[in-house]
């Protein structure tokens, strides 16, 4: 049973009905929820998730980028999977002030099942907050005794589950051992896939990041590439403007038809209810024309401004600079697929100049045993 809603600022992903006052879905806006909540549940941390929203050019629900507290908010919000909650908020203090985050007794909460439609399943939902749960738990990586610069960005190719860091401490007959492991292994035993020693597969990234990236010869031939990659971006979002703008066209007749009808005196109640649709269906078509046309602004990339960028990753790398590392790291490699047998690492090329986001991804793979040779062989073991 939908509920009527009294005010209040919907969030993301649903409008209120201005007739009957209840929540609807906002399908462009739906889509980033859904994102959102797949992101989190295949693994991506908190940082991971800004970086692939901000790319894409998602905003809140009040036009602004995404940052940790929106996201976690979004997550923990049971009106995405069909509940809607009141009477959560505590009472006013002595000072007349309210704290929202500050919530009352599970027993005092009501939530009515159905209230609202359901942007993402209950199953969903609840492995959300279970993870959510979790993590609060077991702080993650700003906590951590360890810094693992793969964290978020690394995933078993067996089973497909996020590894995790895992973390030998030094005693007297053992040196520290530190690892990448795979969630499943311990938690499940549904998957047997090897851990992997840290400094082998991170060495491996930071070896091909700047091998294939970060070096002079490189760089022409990168441009040339990112280049001809926007020209091809930018030809498949025209045609996809060109083909919203006729569908803008013939939501907006539609809506004149209507208006024509009344005037005539010709007015049926599911005028209203179709009215309704077709306005929002016009303002949807009308932010997605204005967000692709942006984005759509063509602006050349050249080797001056690819070689600040990597001068900055050598800088760090030099002081290692760990942070700063972990921060490069997210920002071009998109993920990291540990496999019995191979490694394989996706980076991407991702440049803002002003409005304008670019992406050019490549891929490199390396068998497990090489990795292990090469890397043992240069620590003298």
């Amino acid at each position: 049973m939908s509920v009527n809603i009294q005010g209040g600022f919907p969030p993301l992903g649903f409008d209120i009905d201005p007739d009957t006052k209840k929540y609807v879905i906002n399908e462009v806006e739906a889509k980033i929820v859904r994102e959102i909540f797949s992101l989190y549940l295949d693994g991506y941390g908190y940082r991971r998730m800004i970086t692939v929203l901000n790319q894409k050019g998602y905003k809140t629900k009040r036009g602004n980028t995404f940052g940790k507290n929106s996201i976690h908010e979004l997550l923990r919000n049971e009106k995405y999977s069909g509940t809607y909650v009141f009477n959560r908020s505590a009472s006013k203090d002595a000072f007349g002030k309210r704290n929202g985050h500050q919530a009352k007794d599970n027993e005092a909460i009501i939530r009515v099942e159905g209230g609202v439609p359901a942007i993402i399943s209950k199953e969903d939902f609840q492995k959300a907050q279970a993870k959510m749960a979790t993590n609060k738990r077991q702080p993650g990586f700003y906590k951590a005794k360890e810094i693992y610069l793969l964290s978020g960005l690394i995933f078993c190719g067996e089973c497909g589950h996020a590894l995790q860091g895992n973390h030998r401490p030094e005693c007297k007959n053992r040196p520290k051992y530190i690892t990448y492991r795979c969630g499943n292994r311990d938690r499940t035993k549904q998957c047997d896939n090897k851990e992997i020693r840290r400094e082998y597969v991170e060495m491996y990234v930071l070896h091909q990041l700047e091998q294939r990236l970060f070096n002079d010869k490189a760089i022409p031939h990168l441009v040339q590439m990112l280049n001809e990659y926007q020209l091809k971006s930018n030809t498949s979002m025209t045609k996809e403007v060109s083909e919203m703008g006729i569908n803008l066209k013939k939501v907006i007749s539609q809506i004149a038809n209507i208006i024509t009808a009344v005037e005539n005196g010709f007015f049926q109640e599911s005028y209203k209810t179709r009215m309704t649709e077709l306005e929002k269906e016009k303002q949807s078509l009308e932010i997605s024309i204005q967000h692709l046309s942006i984005k759509n602004t063509a602006v050349e990339i050249t080797e001056d401004s690819l070689r600040k960028m990597f001068k900055m990753f050598k800088q760090f790398a030099t002081e290692k600079n760990i942070p700063e590392c972990k921060k490069f790291i997210d920002s071009y490699v998109d993920k990291v697929i540990v496999s019995k047998d191979h490694l394989e690492v996706t980076f991407k090329v991702a440049f803002s100049f002003e409005q304008k986001n670019n992406i050019y991804s490549f891929k490199t793979s390396v068998k497990i045993t090489n990795l292990f040779k090469t890397y043992r062989k240069a620590a003298g073991l």
